[in-house]
């Protein structure tokens, strides 16, 4: 299937001169900077690509400006931080923290009033859309500017993400691992700026039906790293009605459940597969842990050992964690 990106690039570079910028940062990108500082620059950028999104992480000089066009195709979303006043975004001021969407056809302008961070995502817009009605139930216009709800959260998702593709590039062309890392940086995207909500939480039964699907759905994909964005498409239903049967009936969010599940599954290749001919990022990145430093914590947390331990000692016995079947909770009597 074609894809709007080349997957598989990941880089970090610095220039420290006027003369030393290219014309464009990133592939598919076009403009270029129309003000630079009085004094020598330095502009740094980490980038990685997948075959549906592209997200770098930046920092500008105070006094820089530039002019962008975004890659056909694709829906930019991005913010910026520093102190205020941090920048200008189409001659309007942006506060730290708050979230602007191009589309190609808008193309943005933006001047650092101070040295600032700018994180950006450039996602395929179909892609984006089935994400935002899977998780939303609804649709983010491009004319929105929106704050996160949280600052920090967000940054530290996308910085963790872009420093392992720069150590593994190579996941970046795993079809399963790509679809993985896309569906959570997505996933933390939408999730960081849309307050919880009532709204849409369907009926009991409806949210039960759901969460049998959900739970027969990861039954046959036993050997997948299976998404919340993957689950809600193939059950049919938008993330907040299957958080709260989640709730319901296990005290567990979709997320959570999920989680356990993969750490489970990665705990089974690390004790049956031979040290010599694999490592732990390739097991953890195949399940979908892409953040290796809170896998090991989470692992260690729910095993009582280390990712390495197990790998190198798989004739201990296994310490299982079991999901019980779905089922209502049972209602106090009246």
């Amino acid at each position: 299937m074609a894809t709007l990106f080349v997957p598989g690039i990941a880089w970090s570079r610095e220039w420290r001169g006027i003369d030393d910028l290219p014309k464009r940062f990133a592939p598919g990108w076009g403009g270029a900077c129309v003000r630079f500082p009085e004094r020598d620059i330095r502009v740094a950028v980490q980038f990685l690509q997948t075959g549906r999104l592209q997200l770098a992480r930046e920092t500008w000089p105070a006094g820089l400006a530039a002019h962008c066009t975004c890659p056909a195709g694709a829906v930019v979303l991005g913010w910026v931080m520093g102190r205020p006043p941090v920048a200008r975004l189409r001659g309007r001021m942006v506060s730290p923290g708050q979230l602007f969407i191009a589309l190609p056809s808008d193309g943005f302008q933006l001047v650092a009033l101070q040295g600032l961070v700018f994180f950006w995502l450039a996602v395929e817009r179909d892609t984006l859309e089935r994400h935002t009605q899977t998780l939303w139930g609804g649709e983010l216009k491009p004319s929105q500017r929106l704050a996160l709800n949280d600052a920090d959260r967000l940054p530290r998702v996308w910085t963790q993400t872009l420093a392992m593709g720069l150590r593994h590039p190579g996941a970046l062309t795993q079809p399963g691992t790509a679809l993985a890392l896309e569906d959570q940086l997505l996933e933390a995207l939408l999730r960081s700026i849309v307050p919880g909500s009532d709204h849409g939480a369907g009926a009991p039964a409806q949210r039960h039906r759901a969460l049998q699907r959900a739970v027969a759905y990861l039954e046959v994909h036993a050997g997948e790293p299976v998404t919340l964005t993957q689950l809600c498409r193939a059950v049919g239903s938008s993330a907040r009605p299957l958080e709260l049967a989640f709730r319901e009936c296990f005290d567990l969010t979709p997320k959570s459940y999920l989680q356990l599940r993969r750490l489970c599954k990665a705990r089974g290749d690390l004790r049956s597969l031979d040290p010599a001919a694999t490592t732990v990022t390739e097991i953890a990145t195949r399940w979908g842990f892409f953040h290796l430093g809170r896998f090991a914590q989470d692992y260690r947390r729910l095993f009582g050992e280390s990712p390495r331990e197990t790998l190198y000692r798989r004739s201990q016995p296994a310490r299982s964690v079991t999901v019980v079947k779905a089922g209502p909770r049972p209602q106090p009597a009246a």
